[in-house]
């Protein structure tokens, strides 16, 4: 917090008179469920974005990103999309719902940084969205409870950034609990804090650094394909929700579903018995059959979603490999970016060989950070 605040006085030679944080989040099991009304068992990591915000007199709004040491700005009477904008957009959408929401603010002079790498699917750009929705209601004193700070935030990615990510990220980033995973049912956002304690246990992400190779516009729209599905599903007299089916009642759908739509909903049907078998692992402290479905869980986005790539799957396999005690999956979007394992204490020295052998065979340098569930969002001073 300190060094937040001088870096706003250093840009803005005044201080900051609210610095609030906000946690990323990765899903441990349950990887695109949200969009089929399915269970998610999250977690928020203890990797955060700050935001020192300070009131203006004006309407205008002054962005600073120290991480990237580039500034932007807007006006609460000119809220619009820029390209150009890139990060900032994400800050202008908080404004832009909460403008929407009939609340009135003022300018403000706004600096964030943070240890959330991005792009990753570990929701960093959520994080610095809640951060600053939970910094401007404690400076405006505007009248608005936590789930709907939550959704505005929400609205600030689907009607500003026109993106549909969900609402389980800020959902996490709000509600998570240290020491605790979020286990959340996203047909009707009701959720519980699952007790974590890893024990001999390290909770790893680990970054594959493979470039990109899919446009985000030509990766598979699953809300998209869901909804095609539950309309399907109910207009032939079947249940519309997907996570309710089981894998039985897949055979009755061979008429009316294409193929590749009865392995997306093989896909949430299993992956949504793996978050509920998971929860009652943690539970009995049962590690080695948790992460045996762990890798189950990548073996779908593998073979079911066709998400993977050949890095990434190399990784998980070395992991499969090295023995009964460790599991490794894929999070996020696919296509390349993380893994997320559980490796044991006294295979830690293997799993850094198994990234050596990776940088070696690939040329990629893979990232590597440990993790553990965190707090949610706060109003750090």
């Amino acid at each position: 917090m300190e060094q937040l605040s001088a870096l706003h006085r250093g840009e803005y030679q005044s201080e900051p008179h609210i610095i609030a944080s906000a946690p990323g989040k990765v899903n441990l099991m349950g990887e695109q469920s949200e969009f089929a009304d399915g269970k998610l068992l999250s977690l928020a990591i203890d990797r955060r974005v700050m935001v020192a915000l300070e009131q203006r007199s004006d309407n205008y709004l002054k962005f600073y990103s120290a991480d990237l040491n580039e500034r932007k700005k807007s006006s609460l009477t000119n809220m619009k999309y820029k390209r150009e904008d890139r990060w900032a957009n994400y800050l202008k959408g908080v404004f832009f719902s909460l403008l929407q929401m009939g609340f009135e603010m003022k300018g403000v002079n706004i600096t964030i940084a943070g240890n959330i790498p991005h792009s990753l699917g570990l929701a960093a750009s959520t994080a610095m969205e809640l951060a600053l929705a939970l910094a401007l209601r404690k400076l405006f004193k505007l009248d608005i409870n936590d789930m709907q700070l939550v959704e505005a935030v929400r609205l600030a990615e689907y009607q500003f950034m026109k993106t549909d990510s969900g609402i389980s990220a800020p959902l996490v980033s709000m509600f998570g609990q240290k020491d605790h995973l979020f286990l959340l049912d996203s047909r009707n956002l009701e959720y519980t804090h699952v007790p974590f304690d890893p024990r001999s246990y390290n909770l790893l992400i680990t970054n594959t650094a493979v470039p990109q190779r899919v446009k985000s516009s030509e990766r598979i729209n699953f809300r998209g394909v869901f909804k095609t599905c539950s309309a399907a599903l109910k207009k032939n007299h079947m249940k519309s929700q997907i996570s309710q089916l089981s894998i039985s009642d897949m055979g009755n759908t061979v008429d009316f579903l294409s193929e590749d739509q009865r392995r997306f909903c093989t896909h949430i049907i299993e992956e949504n018995s793996r978050v509920e078998m998971i929860s009652q692992l943690l539970l009995q402290g049962d590690f080695q059959r948790l992460v045996k479905l762990m890798f189950r869980s990548h073996e779908s986005m593998r073979d079911l979603l066709e998400i993977s790539c050949p890095e990434l799957d190399w990784i998980v396999k070395r992991v499969q490999e090295s023995g009964p005690l460790d599991g490794a999956r894929m999070i996020g979007p696919g296509y390349g970016g993380c893994t997320i394992a559980l490796i044991h204490d006294n295979n830690m020295e293997e799993y850094k060989a198994i990234l050596e052998e990776y940088d070696r065979i690939f040329g990629f340098k893979a990232e590597v950070f440990p993790c553990r569930p965190s707090k949610g969002a706060v109003i750090e001073t």
